[in-house]
């Protein structure tokens, strides 16, 4: 049961691994009802955060004013380069962009606005202005990042694990 969106190049190969992170992340039929996931040919961000990431970005609107394609409040775009011919990186750069769903899901990392703008703000505490120009050294450093680089290894490593022991199940059963 397909639970989000596909467009753009076929990536129908990518539903077993993203529907394996939603399950693992607790992420539900209905929370996932909201989420966007499409291929084009840079991933880019709507968050104004500056990073040199192209495999995949992650974007939320936090006001519901405007939506992305479908109506859809969350949207995680894929490079297109390289679809074909997936490798453990670009799984685990989708995982990634998962785990943000999960956190702006959950509110850890969400969007605060007060009488000085708009701040990204993890588990409550503001963080960072939104619109700050910040180093790729220092986006890395950031609570959300370093929680969805952790989790997304995690996920990538034990979906492996269960492939490969599924194949050798298949393969040596008697």
């Amino acid at each position: 049961m397909r639970i989000y969106n596909l467009t753009g190049k076929q990536v129908s190969h990518l539903e077993p691994f993203i529907e394996y992170c939603m399950g693992y992340l607790g992420i539900t039929e209905d929370q996932a009802f909201d989420l966007l996931v499409k291929t084009v040919k840079r991933a880019t961000t709507s968050d104004v955060i500056s990073t040199s990431a192209t495999l995949a970005a992650f974007s939320y609107y936090h006001n519901h004013t405007s939506l992305f394609d479908f109506g859809k409040k969350y949207q995680i775009e894929l490079s297109d380069e390289g679809m074909d011919q997936l490798t453990i990186f670009q799984y685990n750069s989708l995982a990634h962009e998962l785990v943000h769903f999960e956190q702006a899901l959950t509110k850890k990392m969400d969007v605060l606005e007060d009488e000085t703008g708009l701040w990204r703000t993890w588990n409550g505490k503001k963080i960072v202005k939104l619109g700050k120009r910040v180093s790729y050294l220092e986006y890395r450093r950031f609570p959300w990042e370093k929680d969805a680089r952790r989790r997304a290894r995690i996920i990538t490593f034990n979906f492996y694990k269960d492939k490969l022991k599924n194949y050798l199940k298949e393969r040596f059963a008697k």
